[in-house]
This record gives structure tokens, C-alpha cells and sequence, in this order.
């Protein structure tokens, strides 16, 4: 999530508490629990490797200061190689546990703490661009449906960004934006920017088109920022708490160091 200067981070003194049961094939994961947690933050697993029961999670925290997480690993058997990452995010940055699967013993566990990123300054205002000459009018059936999404999304230009937003009614944050405006063009996404980005078929940066799905990574591997492609190296987004939705170019040295890639949504 791109964000603006923030309060004192909590994130980093957040206690994660593990237990295993580790043989010479299998792991298990006997208890898995998080305390101190702010009552705005954002939680989500992932998993990749053997055994892994899903690629990514979002918990559900319901505003409590201590959840727990062993009931999404009830029955699972992890193998050795397997990572588990537990992150929690809110306005302030993201904390990364991250737990390597070994053979016979415990994992290996690692801490990491990703600070909010420096904030974004807008690109003033043109609109996006429209249709090809020839083309078919912007918005309507023949376009296609990036065109589609990102004329819905257009609308909203100088709404603010409201965290967990994803509809007109409750304003949006960067992945709610996108999943609001392709169901508009008929296409159902998934709620969460690293979901959205494994979506469609991937696209070069050379060969974006309107409405493609751009991607931003922390340097974790894990996408957590999205916006549409609009054309001339810019795209529009919903950027971090205390902005609006608005334009950036690719080439700005922030946007272009995470980028991670487009996707292409067709249905």
C-alpha cells in the first residue's frame, strides 16, 4: 500500500508466536498466533511449497489486539522447502514474518519490518486518454473491457482514498478501485492487490495497454499496490491514505523501482 507520513509504527513490536510439530518428512503447525495487534491493521497469509493449503489469505481480525491463526493450518502438513509468511499491515508499513520449512526441526523464522514508502506526488490533471481514432466510443460495448474499467474508474479522479473502500458508497483504496471498475465491465476480481495480480495473462511494460492491471511490489515478492494503466506511461490509482485517486507516470523513479509487472484481464 502506498502511504503518507504516519504516527509511530506499533507494527514492529506486534509479537507472532509459533508452534510446531516437525518430523523428518512433515511439519505441523500446533499454534500460530498474533498479539498486540492495532485494531486497523490487516492481515494476511501466504504460503508457497508443499503441503500449502492456499497461495495467499486474508484474516479476518474483526479490530482484536490478539488473533489466532492455527485454524487456517488445522489438518495442513507442510514439507521441507515450504514458506509461510504471516503480514500485517497498516497505515504505518508492513511487518513480514516469514517461517522456512526445514527437515526435523522447528523453522527457521525471519523478521522483517517494511516501512510506508515516501508519498507519491500526483501527476496534474489531464484526463485519460480515450479510443484510437476509429475506434469505438470510450465506455461503450465494443471497447474493450481494460477501456471499459478504466473509464469507470476515471470517474472517481479526486475521490479520497479510504482504506478497505470498494464501492462508490464507501469511497477506495488501490485494489478496491480495480475491482470495482472491471465489475463494471463484467469481470469479477479478487479483493487483494497480490490476488488481482496473478489474474489474466502478464503483460510487458512496453506493451500496456488502457486498463491493464499495473503491479507494485515491496522487494518481498509480494504485489501490494495496483492501479490501471492510462496510457502515455501514466497510470490512475487510489494512492494512500490523505490522497486522492490520480495519475502517476511509470517512470517516476518510486513507481518504476516496485513495478512488477501488468496484467491483462479479458473475462
Amino acid at each position: 500500500m502506498l502511504a503518507t507520513a504516519a504516527p509511530a509504527p506499533a507494527l514492529p513490536a506486534l509479537k507472532v508466536d509459533s508452534g510446531w510439530v516437525a518430523s523428518a518428512r512433515t511439519t505441523r503447525v500446533a499454534a500460530l498466533s498474533l498479539s498486540g495487534l492495532p485494531s486497523a491493521a490487516r492481515v494476511v497469509l501466504r504460503c508457497r511449497g508443499g503441503g500449502c493449503p492456499f497461495t495467499a489469505k486474508t484474516v479476518a481480525t474483526h479490530g482484536a489486539a490478539r488473533v489466532s491463526l492455527t485454524r487456517s493450518f488445522r489438518h495442513v502438513v507442510l514439507r521441507p522447502g515450504a514458506q509461510l509468511d504471516v503480514r500485517v499491515s497498516d497505515s504505518t508499513g508492513t511487518l513480514l514474518v516469514r517461517f522456512r520449512v526445514r527437515r526435523g526441526k522447528a523453522p527457521v523464522k525471519e523478521r522483517s519490518w517494511l516501512g510506508a514508502p515516501q508519498p507519491i506526488v500526483l501527476v496534474p490533471g489531464a484526463p485519460a486518454p480515450g479510443s484510437p481514432p476509429g475506434g469505438p466510443p470510450v465506455g461503450q460495448p465494443g471497447s474493450s473491457k481494460g477501456q471499459q474499467a478504466l473509464d469507470v474508474a476515471t470517474a472517481y479522479v479526486g475521490t479520497p482514498f479510504v482504506w478497505g473502500g470498494a464501492s462508490p458508497a464507501t469511497g477506495f483504496d488501490d485494489a478496491g478501485l480495480v475491482q470495482y471498475a472491471y465489475a463494471q465491465a463484467g469481470i469479477a476480481l479478487p479483493r487483494v492487490a497480490n490476488d488481482q495480480c496473478h489474474a489474466g495473462a502478464p503483460v510487458s511494460r512496453a506493451d500496456l495497454l488502457p486498463g491493464d492491471v499495473v503491479c507494485f511490489g515491496d522487494g518481498s515478492g509480494y504485489v501490494d499496490h495496483v492501479g490501471l494503466y492510462a496510457g502515455d506511461d501514466r497510470f490512475l490509482h487510489a494512492p494512500h491514505t490523505g490522497a486522492v485517486i490520480g495519475y502517476n507516470a511509470l517512470s517516476e523513479p518510486y513507481c518504476s523501482a516496485r513495478f512488477a509487472g501488468g496484467r491483462r484481464v479479458t473475462g
